[in-house]
C-alpha cells in the first residue's frame, strides 16, 4: 500500500516548521522514496491538464514535504508550469536558491495549505537552484517566469515561509470563493474581494 498524504491547511505548526536536511542514508530508504513518489502522484492528479469540464480545478503545480507534516527538505515541482495537456514532475531533494536576478516581478499567488487567499508576491524573475535528485546527484536548474516563482514559493515552505508572508499588503489579499477560481484568474488585477490576513503572517 502507498503512503496516504494528509495536507496540513492554515494553523498547523508543521507549516512554520524549517526542514531539515536529507541525509544520504535516509535518501536510500524506502520510506523517503514512498514520500516521494506520493508527492509527486499529488502533483499529478492535481494537475490542471485542459480539462475544460472543470473549470473550478486549480492547477496545483509544486508542493513541499512538510504540507504533509514531514519536515524534511524535500519538494516536488511540475517544471511544465504554464503548459496544459502535459506535466514534467521532478522531486527535489535539499534544494537551495545560490543565485538570482536583480530584477523582481510582482504575481498573483495561492497555496492548497492556505485555502480561499490569493495575493500579490514579489519575487525574483530568475533563479537558480542546486538540488539533489532522488538518486542522489548533484542537480542545477535555471529558471524562469512561472517556474522561477514556483521554486521560490516552495523553497519558502522548506523555511517555514507562507506566501502571505511576502504579500504586497497583507491587508488587502484577495479572497476568492470556490467556483471563482476562472473569474479571478482573468481579473485578479481588478478583484474587489478582500481578506486581512495579517494575523497569519510573520516577518521574513
Amino acid at each position: 500500500m502507498g503512503v496516504k498524504l494528509k495536507l496540513a491547511r492554515t494553523g498547523d505548526p508543521v507549516l512554520r516548521e524549517k526542514c531539515d536536511p536529507v541525509t544520504a542514508a535516509e535518501m536510500e530508504t524506502k520510506e523517503l522514496q514512498s514520500f516521494l513518489d506520493a508527492m509527486i502522484d499529488y502533483v499529478n492528479r492535481r494537475g490542471y491538464k485542459g480539462d475544460t469540464a472543470r473549470q473550478d480545478r486549480v492547477r496545483y503545480s509544486g508542493m513541499a514535504a512538510n504540507q504533509f507534516g514531514l519536515s524534511k527538505a524535500v519538494i516536488a515541482v511540475d517544471f511544465a508550469i504554464g503548459h496544459s495537456g502535459f506535466s514534467d514532475i521532478h522531486a527535489l531533494i535539499n534544494p537551495a536558491i545560490i543565485g538570482h536576478s536583480h530584477n523582481i516581478s510582482i504575481n498573483s499567488e495561492g497555496c492548497r495549505s492556505v485555502p480561499c487567499i490569493y495575493g500579490m508576491v514579489p519575487r525574483f524573475e530568475e533563479v537558480q537552484v542546486k538540488s539533489l535528485d532522488r538518486s542522489g546527484n548533484t542537480i542545477e536548474i535555471s529558471a524562469k517566469g512561472k517556474l522561477s516563482v514556483l521554486l521560490q514559493h516552495e523553497i519558502d515552505h522548506l523555511r517555514g515561509i507562507l506566501f502571505v508572508d511576502r504579500l504586497v499588503d497583507p491587508r488587502k489579499a484577495n479572497f476568492v470563493r470556490k467556483g471563482q477560481i476562472q473569474d479571478y484568474r482573468r481579473n485578479y488585477m481588478t478583484w474587489a474581494q478582500f481578506t486581512d490576513v495579517s494575523s497569519l503572517t510573520m516577518s521574513v
